[in-house]
């Protein structure tokens, strides 16, 4: 008889890093498997016996990487030994964020009763109080006037302001209201462009000179002269920014590291939060955490202390002479200024921040400082795990589905397990097979099943070990494994000498080849 569609798979969701560093590098990957069923397999002649592979991969910490989680990367130094980053999202503002542009920004009146009329920057420009405006250049702005006067008689309206100039040549607009005898009538006029003028002052103020006459030479006062920009923002401002508290930015960063631990020790060697900035605002910005929370895979929190937290970190910037580039800095949290080591080797799963940025914090008003349309600043926030750490009788487990289907004619089943480990521990795994809560077989009757460690020089892995073992499977073990809807693995990995840290190498990996010989009834 002929055996149709046999398909025995593990169906296997990606894993944290760590779980699959050293548990999943036991068990394979769903993304490595290289699955078969009978259908490929030419049989030219009925046999009383079915040799079908199931598993077989070989598996890198690199490999493993390529599976982990969107927030996790990995990178490698010169010598291969690997580092793993759990990323948060990455913290951005940007200068419509900061100082948005403001629509119909109003101008007050003006030459009701003197044809000259100043206005302080700091109320016209949308920034703090106490902002000294150098320079600004308009962008995409335009400015409407609306005047009347009530003199029976036609007049003309000159409207200069000598701090805004394009190409050396000041501001101005001309009018003629009380056209036509339409006496009194208000005017509104059309959009005029100031896109490209420039904004320049030496004492925060902005002067707005006007005349108005009539036909025949006589000097009017308007009853109303005002102007609007439809909207006010500039592609560039020079000045003094007062210090700003932006509204702060957080979030969560899930560490996987210790999602499959059980029980045992794995104590991290230098455990580091990194801070990394990119910032094209022309002016001092420092970043204070408000929150830097970790919690345990126990639920409990715990606050890091030291002089990191306390200080904050300033942001480097560029200077008036490098408009348009990127100033970057780089902040590091570890052993030697905070607690971070303490506090993760009690097992962090979760690292909850919240930070503030906060403009010219000193409010130093010597400081001139610049922003332009595109200026924007980047804040990238990640525990960074060296994979140098103690490992001590450490146990990690793991539950993955089973979707075996049912067969009739077979006998027994056996399994061929065949190892070739690269890692610098030995490793005793074993799998329970599970039907809704309960615990009804195991894949290794009498004991685990041992992956020799590797053999190591100076340290580092030098030549692999190698092993194989048989799992039978008799009727009443066979119909264990056909009632299993899930399979629970565990591993306990021990390292010679306990005190030793050791280091994980990009190479270290597991062969293996998994494969079930079925015998069938005559």
């Amino acid at each position: 008889m002929r055996l149709d569609n046999m398909n025995l798979h593990l169906m296997i969701a990606k894993k944290s890093l760590f779980a699959s560093l050293f548990l999943l590098l036991c068990l394979g990957l769903s993304s490595c498997y290289d699955i078969q069923t009978p259908d490929s397999i030419e049989v030219e002649n009925l046999q009383a016996e079915y040799a079908i592979p199931i598993i077989d991969t070989y598996a890198t910490i690199l490999d493993i990487g390529e599976s982990t989680g969107e927030n996790t990367s990995i990178e490698v130094d010169e010598e291969g030994r690997v580092t793993v980053f759990y990323n948060g999202n990455v913290i951005r503002n940007s200068t419509p964020d900061i100082f948005p542009p403001v629509p119909g920004f109003l101008i007050g009146e003006f030459n009701l009763e003197q044809p000259e009329t100043e206005l302080v920057l700091e109320d016209l420009v949308p920034f703090e109080g106490g902002f000294i405006l150098k320079k600004a250049t308009f962008k995409n702005n335009g400015l409407v006037f609306r005047l009347r006067s009530d003199v029976q008689e036609e007049v003309s309206v000159e409207v200069t302001i000598p701090q805004i100039t394009k190409d050396g040549i000041a501001f101005s607009a001309s009018f003629v209201i009380n056209e036509n005898g339409n006496w009194g009538e208000e005017i509104l006029s059309e959009l005029i462009d100031l896109n490209d003028f420039t904004l320049e002052s030496d004492d925060n103020t902005l002067t707005i000179n006007t005349t108005a006459q009539t036909a025949s030479g006589n000097p009017v006062a308007l009853d109303v002269a005002s102007m609007t920009f439809n909207i006010l923002q500039f592609s560039y401002v020079e000045g003094f920014f007062t210090k700003n508290d932006n509204n702060e930015s957080g979030d969560v960063i899930t560490v996987g590291v210790y999602s499959t631990w059980i029980s045992g020790g794995l104590d991290f060697e230098d455990p580091k939060l990194t801070v990394e900035v990119e910032n094209s605002f022309g002016f001092p910005v420092r970043g204070l955490f408000n929150k830097l929370e970790f919690t345990t895979i126990n639920d409990d929190k715990f606050d890091i202390m030291g002089t990191a937290i306390d200080a904050g970190f300033d942001f480097n910037y560029p200077g008036l002479n490098e408009v348009g580039q990127v100033a970057t800095s780089q902040f590091l949290m570890d052993k030697n200024n905070s607690n971070l080591s303490q506090i993760f080797n009690e097992k962090v799963r979760l690292v909850r921040y919240d930070v503030n940025a906060i403009g010219n914090p000193d409010d130093d008003s010597s400081i001139i400082g610049f922003l332009t349309d595109s200026s924007y600043y980047n804040v990238d926030i990640a525990v960074e795990l060296p994979l140098q750490a103690k490992i001590n009788q450490l146990v990690l487990s793991d539950t993955f589905d089973l979707n075996i289907p049912e067969y009739d004619l077979i006998n027994h089943v056996e399994l061929l397990l065949t190892t070739e480990n690269n890692f610098p521990f030995e490793m005793k795994v074993q799998g329970y097979l599970i039907n809704g809560n309960e615990i009804i077989d195991s894949l290794f009757l009498e004991e685990a099943y041992t992956l020799p460690a590797a053999q190591t020089t100076n340290g580092i892995v030098s030549q692999s070990s190698s092993s194989t073992s048989i799992l039978p499977f008799d009727n009443a073990r066979w119909t264990d494994l056909l009632s299993s809807d899930k399979i629970a693995m565990t591993a306990r990995f021990t390292n010679e000498a306990e005190d030793d840290i050791t280091w994980i190498y990009k190479d270290y990996g597991l062969d293996m080849k998994l494969g079930a010989k079925i015998y069938i009834q005559k």
